[in-house]
């Protein structure tokens, strides 16, 4: 296996986890970039996000056609954002909370974290994260 195989099979790889984790709400196929320090809110996220959305199917309100899916899912000025194509307020209000924790959580490995700036480029990071690629970091600002 060639090195680029290996490269592009880990994104895929992590896809596939949220797909199988939360069918209905990726049934686009949305793609996630942002750091794997966030999987565990996104994982929470997902799986409260699903069964919301498998309720209202069950309840009648939504079809098998016709119901929230993930739209976008990214890193934007050192938070989460995470997008569906329409929701109820229970929804958003998840969102936003998971929004709010990435605030906190190393978007590397995540640990506890902090909002830390190099130059325009900002990113939560744990002190551990942050000193080992500050160099990297502001050398590609």
């Amino acid at each position: 296996m060639s090195h680029s195989s290996k490269i592009m099979k880990k994104p895929m790889d992590r896809i596939v986890k949220f797909m199988e984790l939360a069918p209905r709400l990726f049934a686009d196929h949305c793609w996630i970039d942002c750091g794997t320090g966030w999987d565990c809110i996104l994982e929470d996220l997902c799986r409260n996000l699903e069964k919301l959305i498998n309720l209202r199917i069950e309840a009648g309100y939504w079809s098998e056609m016709d119901h929230p899916v993930a739209t976008q899912i990214k890193e934007k000025f050192g938070i989460l954002r995470f997008y569906i194509s329409s929701g109820t307020d229970a929804m958003f209000d998840l969102i936003e909370e998971a929004e709010s924790e990435s605030s906190q959580t190393c978007e590397q490995c995540g640990c506890l974290g902090k909002m830390r700036q190099a130059h325009l480029w900002y990113s939560v990071r744990c002190d551990t994260c942050w000193n080992k690629n500050k160099e990297n970091i502001c050398s590609a600002s």
